[in-house]
């Protein structure tokens, strides 16, 4: 009977401590499962991605922010509506799912001058040749313009010029804007 109480006692002994560890041990975060839709566009492709809000953003893909989305599989579900709509010369435009459901830029910009329909713009190199591109017609169309002639003519010295300007025009924030034109 001796060895039993004091087996009893050495439990009763410990338990304080026991309730303090479980006091002190750290309570489990909550998983963010939101995610941002990133998209990038090089030539007639455009790609898109969705990366978790807690770990990335989008600049660490060299993309630009699209939408947000309260989970991953929801933002993942959207990649046809956006590529969709994007083929079809629609712009750049969150998916149905996203948070506010809101439009973005057209083109291969970011933010939100929101697209209202495009309209053809030709253009000279200084090689004599002429293109004609859909250019987004909205409150950015002059910086889409310059963006598109730039590119399209090869005219190095005004990259960086043209890619701030139009990126800046459909609201990329000061990151973003360096992670897309600062090499130029």
């Amino acid at each position: 009977m001796t060895n039993f109480l004091n087996g009893k006692f050495r439990l009763l002994a410990l338990l304080p401590v026991l309730l303090l560890t479980a006091c002190l041990a750290p309570e489990e975060e909550e998983y963010d499962d939101s995610a941002t839709m990133c998209y990038d566009i090089s030539g007639n492709t455009m790609s898109v991605r969705c990366v978790y809000n807690e770990s990335s953003s989008c600049s660490d893909y060299g993309q630009t922010s699209l939408a947000t989305y309260d989970d991953w599989n929801t933002c993942y579900n959207d990649f046809d509506a956006v590529l969709d709509s994007w083929a079809d010369g629609d712009g750049v435009v969150a998916g149905p799912n996203s948070q506010g459901n809101s439009g973005s830029g057209s083109g291969s910009g970011s933010g939100g001058s929101g697209s209202t329909g495009t309209y053809d713009y030709t253009y000279t190199c200084p090689t004599g040749d002429s293109y004609t591109v859909p250019v987004p017609d909205d409150s950015c169309s002059d910086e889409s313009e310059y963006f598109a002639e730039t590119f399209g003519c090869n005219l190095i010295d005004d990259f960086g010029d043209a890619c701030y300007e139009y990126y800046g025009c459909l609201g990329a924030s000061s990151s973003e804007l360096e992670a897309a034109c600062g090499g130029y």
